[in-house]
């Protein structure tokens, strides 16, 4: 594992947890399984500095009978403690919390929906085999999974136990008015959400595909017809708002860019405040389903509710240029989508606020390939702030 030297006084287990140490510290999580590690290889990082490290690692395991398994295991070093319900570890004199996927303690209904045998019984008990495959996980957070059975496909997303009625209730309100998969199943007391399949691409994968993508004026009703319905709750925090911890993180990690990262903060300044209307949340164009040359599927509705319109079209815009970044053969077309889209946004709001909010957005993704652990992610990661730099331009000229 390469990881940056990380001197943290609030979070000493960060250098154990990220270093070649890690191995010594996650064998007795998976001894007390039964089993023996073999091979431990970072997967994602979620670093808030001294706040709180969330690891997740690939790992190989022997099992008692000689045979090998791929695992997921996570650690956690929290300043106030380790989670209940994790096995508490040593890491540099200090508890971490760490457990086997899928006994996320935060997750309770993970386990469940990882099962095929569980998952079955969610189904309804269908005729044949039923798989499951995970498609996300977000360790304490969330997990979405794939479920088949035959021609039978649901999607299972598990949430914290106190968010899936509410999750339930936001799926029921925007149904006939977006296309949201329907709820057709679960436990809410374990965050347990059966999800139909909807039909259709992801807008990411038709853009680089160099199929037919919506107009900008389609794209638009989506987001109108979403503010039509309302939906209770505190106002989503912008994406300045997130901005200073991702400065944190950055910092942090990559101290090369330290001095860099401090003046774009500086330049993303402060926000224009903008009527609050029901809103996506997280509206990109991975979140977008086309069949049949029409809008399908809307994904991923957890963050709906109060907040700016200008937040989510300028969600969108700045996931468009990490998209330049993740699909390289594509950039034009994508560059040229993004730039229709960015003239025909800025004709409703505030086009330097538009600019300015997509910087804050790139600036908030810019933790990503560290967090994802990406090849090369510092390289990855001052790409993001070119692009930034590039949009703060952008908004000065305008």
């Amino acid at each position: 594992m390469t990881v940056p030297l990380i001197d943290d006084d609030k979070l000493p287990a960060v250098a154990v947890l990220l270093g070649a140490e890690a191995a010594e510290v996650l064998a007795a999580a998976v001894a007390q399984g039964g089993g023996a590690l073999r091979s431990l290889r970072l997967e994602q990082v979620n670093y808030q500095p001294g706040r709180r490290l969330v690891v997740e690692y690939a790992a190989r395991v022997q099992l008692r009978h000689g045979r090998y398994r791929d695992e997921s295991l996570v650690a956690v070093a929290d300043v106030a403690g380790p989670p209940p319900g994790s096995l508490v570890l040593e890491a540099q004199g200090i508890q971490v919390g760490a457990w086997r996927v899928p006994h996320d303690p935060f997750l309770p209904g993970l386990p469940r929906a990882s099962s095929p045998a569980g998952v079955r019984a969610l189904l309804g008990r269908p005729p044949g085999a039923v798989s499951v495959s995970r498609r996300a996980y977000r360790p304490c957070r969330r997990a979405v999974l794939l479920a088949t059975a035959g021609r039978l496909q649901r999607y299972v997303k598990v949430v914290l136990p106190r968010r899936a009625t509410q999750l339930r209730g936001v799926h029921e309100r925007l149904a006939g008015a977006v296309p949201v998969p329907r709820v057709v199943g679960g436990s809410d007391s374990d965050g347990v959400l059966l999800l139909e399949a909807l039909p259709g691409r992801v807008l990411s994968v038709a853009l680089v595909d160099g199929e037919d993508v919506p107009d900008p004026g389609r794209l638009v009703a989506v987001l109108d017809r979403l503010a039509n319905v309302p939906l209770s709750g505190e106002r989503r925090p912008t994406s300045t708002e997130n901005a200073p911890m991702s400065a944190a993180t950055l910092s942090a990690v990559l101290r090369s860019e330290h001095e860099r990262v401090a003046r774009l903060l500086t330049g993303l300044g402060e926000d224009r405040r903008e009527p609050l209307v029901t809103c996506h949340g997280d509206f990109y164009e991975a979140q977008l389903l086309l069949a049949d040359g029409e809008i399908s599927g809307v994904l991923d509705v957890d963050g709906a509710g109060p907040g700016e319109r200008v937040e989510d079209l300028a969600n969108l815009l700045g996931h468009l240029s990490a998209l330049t970044l993740w699909r390289p053969a594509a950039r034009l077309r994508v560059e040229a989508y993004g730039t229709e889209l960015l003239e025909a946004f800025e004709t409703l709001v505030d086009p330097v606020e538009l600019r300015r909010r997509a910087a804050a957005v790139l600036f908030g993704l810019a933790t990503g390939p560290f967090r994802m652990q990406q090849p090369n992610w510092e390289t990855e990661t001052r790409k993001y702030l070119d692009l930034v730099e590039a949009w703060l331009a952008s908004a000065k000229s305008a």
